[in-house]
């Protein structure tokens, strides 16, 4: 089971609390990951999180989000991306 849910930071442990109860009441052999939010790299309540999961989809865009139509700006830049994923790698979470 994947989950999408663009949970705020500031609450990632009460998503924690919801990924043990929707694993509680996932049938035997499947698996449960998250897609986590590029806000979410940095904060403490992560790798608990992350341990209630069986693997996760860090996103590496959207540190910059235009706003407006007129700002040509990309949402990912490579070294952005090669910042998240190494982050995601210090995590130690299959991903």
């Amino acid at each position: 089971l994947q989950l999408d849910i663009d949970c705020p930071t500031r609450l990632l442990g009460r998503y924690r609390e919801t990924l043990r109860i929707v694993r509680a009441g996932l049938p035997t052999g499947y698996g449960l990951s998250i897609t986590g939010l590029p806000t979410w790299m940095n904060a403490p309540e992560l790798p608990p999180l992350l341990k209630e999961t069986d693997f996760w989809t860090p996103q590496c865009y959207g540190w910059r989000i235009p706003e407006t139509m007129d700002d040509l700006t990309p949402i990912a830049e490579p070294e952005a991306v090669g910042r998240a994923v190494a982050r995601a790698e210090k995590l130690g979470h299959p991903y």
